[in-house]
């Protein structure tokens, strides 16, 4: 509103036992954020929306949570009728990426491009569940290679799919990178348009690739070469074997 605005705290777990805040109230947390941010905040205090909550309750801690099945059946009136899981029924939620209901619709946008391709309904919850699968599991192999994904742009406009129609673009935060990710070893462009802001990225003293976009829009580079070019810029930096 008017008056306040949302300032959110997150921290790996070492840290947040190492500072003792698993053991703080909320007073002394909240002062201990407070001075912590002090530059951030110029002045204002922060507030709580969880004052109902004591002792580490004040914390949100978010597990992964994966279901092995997105798609069920149940028998309805005597009629085999699927049942499709979406958001955080299916899956973690955690607000960094958007509330349940968010990733729920994302998830029906999925499940209606399945129908798109396939008019049956077996085969489209099929499909929507096999894409489901495949998502988690690239998601776990790039935290296993130690691989981390950023936007270039934080927000833009855009019309279609095409780069060209990006309008209003705002950069993300690239040139605290290295601050809020201090292993980090090198950084590669996804295409032509991310490495138009290659500058911010220099500046941070790493290696810096520019890769051909894995986009299948760009058709010119076929599969396997982009493939190549991809395994020999970030190989040496990943944790595989």
């Amino acid at each position: 509103n008017d008056d306040t605005s949302t300032f959110i705290v997150e921290t790996p777990h070492e840290v947040w036992k190492a500072h003792g805040l698993d053991a703080m109230e909320q007073p002394e947390a909240i002062a201990f954020c407070e001075k912590l941010f002090a530059k951030y905040l110029d002045g204002n205090a922060l507030l709580s929306n969880a004052s109902h909550l004591r002792g580490s309750a004040i914390w949100i801690q978010f597990p992964r949570v994966v279901c092995g099945n997105w798609v069920h059946t149940a028998d309805v009136q005597g009629k085999s009728v699927p049942i499709v899981l979406m958001g955080d029924a299916a899956h973690t939620a955690h607000f960094s990426i958007g509330s349940g209901t968010k990733l729920a619709l994302e998830d029906a946008i999925d499940l209606a491009d399945e129908f798109s391709r396939y008019f049956e309904a077996k085969s489209a919850n099929s499909r929507y569940e096999i894409s489901a699968e495949r998502y988690e599991n690239r998601s776990k192999f790039l935290l296993q290679a130690g691989l981390g994904c950023w936007d270039v742009y934080a927000s833009c406009e855009r019309q279609g799919s095409l780069d060209s129609a990006i309008r209003h673009a705002q950069l993300n935060d690239l040139a605290s990178l290295k601050v809020r990710c201090p292993q980090l070893q090198a950084i590669a462009h996804n295409g032509g348009e991310s490495f138009a802001h290659a500058k911010h990225t220099q500046a941070l003293g790493l290696p810096v690739y520019k890769l051909p976009s894995s986009s299948p829009a760009n058709a010119a580079w076929s599969f396997e070469r982009k493939l190549a070019a991809w395994r020999e810029a970030l190989c040496p930096h990943l944790n595989i074997p």
